[in-house]
């Protein structure tokens, strides 16, 4: 019998409004695995049960940052925009707004790809559970 992670581009594609996480638990699960993965989060008797919550967590936090990074990009190009084109931007826009923003967007940025990283590593420890089990 096929696994639901046998064929993961068997499914429909994923709604516009979902996360980057969350796009990525479906390419890689597929419609099937990504089900099984939501029955899997109530489980208390195996360890595929903890495993799926990690997994869930882990794309939702992804989801998180990816948000968190669209908020700041919007904010610099809303305060970029009320800037006047012959105007000296450090006399409009506060080099301290400036200076601050980029550094959270490189602190975002960071912990953003690390995410990443880390969901795909999940994803590959619960593809293996579930062929052990």
């Amino acid at each position: 019998m096929d696994s639901p992670l046998s064929n993961p581009r068997s499914h429909t594609s994923p709604s516009t409004h979902t996360g980057p996480g969350e796009t990525v638990l479906r390419t890689a699960l597929g419609n099937d695995g990504y089900a099984t993965l939501r029955r899997h989060r109530r489980l208390t008797d195996t360890a595929l049960g903890p495993l799926a919550e990690l997994l869930w967590t882990t794309a939702q936090e992804a989801d998180r940052l990816h948000a968190e990074l669209r908020y700041y990009a919007r904010n610099t190009c809303d305060h970029a925009r009320h800037v006047p084109a012959h105007a000296n931007q450090t006399e409009t826009v506060p080099l301290g707004f400036l200076q601050h923003t980029s550094r959270a967007i490189d602190v975002n940025a960071t912990r953003y790809a690390q995410q990443m990283n880390q969901l795909n590593q999940v994803i590959e420890a619960y593809k293996l559970a579930l062929l052990a089990a």
